[in-house]
């Protein structure tokens, strides 16, 4: 799935994508939305905003399987989640001026953040 345009935004509800996801858009809102990736996910956005299609399901899953490779990636200007980035047998890479996640969790086999403000209110946590 390859989303390209000023702004990304998906219908509410679980969305199951055979291979990579991309989306480059000037904002990205999945306000209840799940995106399950058999591939990597990579967002380019200024803006991303995910909130899961209901709590106990993942905001982000891949199911990439590549310890030394990506399996999610977001590079934006502010990203906020709502529920739990899920990649656990590849990386999760995020990198913002603000990253912001109130709910969730970010698993990874390993968890690369770069921001100048992170503020993580729940939990983080690491699978290996």
């Amino acid at each position: 799935m390859i989303i390209n345009g000023p702004s990304a935004n998906l219908d509410a509800g679980v969305h199951f994508v055979e291979g990579d996801v991309r989306i480059n858009a000037a904002n990205t809102l999945l306000n209840g939305v799940t995106i399950v990736a058999t591939g990597s996910i990579t967002i380019n956005s200024s803006n991303v905003a995910l909130t899961p299609f209901a709590a106990d399901h993942p905001a982000l899953m891949s199911g990439f399987d590549a310890c030394t490779t990506a399996g999610i990636t977001i590079n934006a200007s502010t990203i906020t989640t709502h529920g739990t980035l899920w990649a656990p047998q590849a990386r999760v890479k995020l990198a913002a001026s603000l990253i912001s996640s109130s709910s969730g969790a970010v698993v990874g086999s390993s968890v690369d953040m770069a921001g100048s403000s992170i503020t993580l209110n729940r939990r983080i946590a690491f699978v290996r």
